[in-house]
């Protein structure tokens, strides 16, 4: 009897012990697949959080890279308002477009420069009379026309305050391209990304152009240059 007791008992210890044993089984698996699912979970959380937050920060670049676009583009209108305004009230006088040009870029050193650019003989004409010669007095004697002697200034800022320089390649299709689409379609241009000459280095710029256009005639064209390389700069900080 004794040993049919004990048989008993084990049999019953041998069954608990198998019961725990399964249970301790689906408790390890139930908490390795909750783990899973939650670190599952979470890996989406922070993933969609990051792309959120992605688009967030270049949205914040673009509005600001179009703000200063827009700015800029500003600037060129105030410029063509202003020539305008003195064109038909009759000053054509060079030496004061000139100042002008030079005050808008002391006002505004972000810009690499602010320039303009007449049709042949649109602007007073007498180009005949300026060929090859300087500029205003504030210049020291920089060359502010080339061989054609039309009025087209180029005012820039250098380490020792500012320059002047007749445009290049204007006449150029490609080349004259900050030019001519802006005069040739009556329209404010934003000229894709080109290098230019300023002083004695190369700049990777952008060109933001408005029309002058007195009369229904485009007489020339008020232009301001963004360096690209500064946006970008701002861009890799970011």
């Amino acid at each position: 009897m004794l040993a049919g007791r004990m048989k008993g008992i084990k049999d019953r210890l041998s069954l608990s012990a198998k019961i725990l044993a399964s249970l301790t089984a689906i408790l390890v698996l139930g908490l390795g697949v909750t783990a899973y699912l939650i670190s599952s979970k979470s890996a989406r959380t922070t993933e969609e959080l990051s792309l959120q937050a992605g688009k967030e920060l270049a949205s914040d670049v673009a509005n600001g890279v179009g703000r200063d676009i827009n700015t800029a583009l500003r600037v060129t209108e105030t410029m063509r308002d202003a020539f305008v305004g003195l064109y038909t009230h009759g000053t054509k006088d060079r030496q004061t477009y000139l100042a002008m040009l030079e005050a808008a870029v002391k006002a505004n050193p972000q810009y690499v420069a602010i320039w303009t650019a007449w049709e042949p003989n649109a602007f007073d004409g007498r180009d005949a009379e300026f060929v090859n010669t300087d500029g205003s007095a504030a210049f020291a004697g920089a060359k502010a026309h080339d061989a054609t002697g039309r009025f087209v200034p180029y005012v820039f800022a250098t380490p020792e305050g500012f320059d002047i320089t007749p445009l290049t390649d204007y006449d150029k299709p490609g080349a004259g391209d900050y030019y001519l689409l802006a005069q040739r379609s009556g329209k404010q241009q934003i000229i894709e990304p080109y290098p230019y000459q300023v002083g004695d280095k190369t700049v990777i710029m952008t060109s933001l152009v408005t029309p002058i256009i007195i009369d229904g005639d485009v007489k020339g064209v008020v232009g301001l240059d963004l360096d690209l390389g500064v946006i970008q700069q701002r861009l890799a900080e970011v």
